[in-house]
């Protein structure tokens, strides 16, 4: 029984880590100069990225090859809403998604940006509230 219990830790361990993966494309490992990078800040779970799901696990940086990148945001603040963000990744640049809480009206809301950390510019393209179901 000891070797049963061993067996299915190891196999569900062996699962997560392996949906919890940064990588954001097929084929072989890149060298950081052919890739983008995005950090996710506090406060944030991905849902989505580039319309797919990324699977379990707390994952805090991601690796994309340049070019238009969404990314499904949803914030740990309680709020429920979950906003979508684009943005155009080039290669050797690293990115960050930061949350803002904000109090407008009496309403809870938040909101997000992606933050180039070369130089600490925004380069949101487009933020929309995503309602669909996941």
């Amino acid at each position: 029984m000891p070797f049963v219990k061993f067996l299915s830790v190891s196999i569900l361990v062996s699962a997560l880590a392996g949906c919890a993966t940064p990588k954001q494309f097929d084929g072989p490992e890149r060298a950081d100069s052919e890739v983008a990078i995005l950090h996710i800040g506090e406060h944030l779970i991905v849902e989505r990225l580039n319309d797919e799901w990324p699977g379990i696990g707390l994952v805090d940086t991601y690796r994309f090859l340049p070019g238009k990148v969404s990314v499904g945001l949803r914030t740990t603040w309680g709020i429920s809403s979950r906003i979508v963000l684009t943005f155009a990744a080039e290669a050797g640049e690293q990115y960050k998604v930061q949350a803002y809480f904000r109090e407008e009206e009496g309403l809870d809301m938040w909101t997000a940006e992606i933050i180039d950390l070369r130089d600490n510019k925004i380069v949101t393209k487009e933020r929309r509230t995503d309602r669909s179901l996941l």
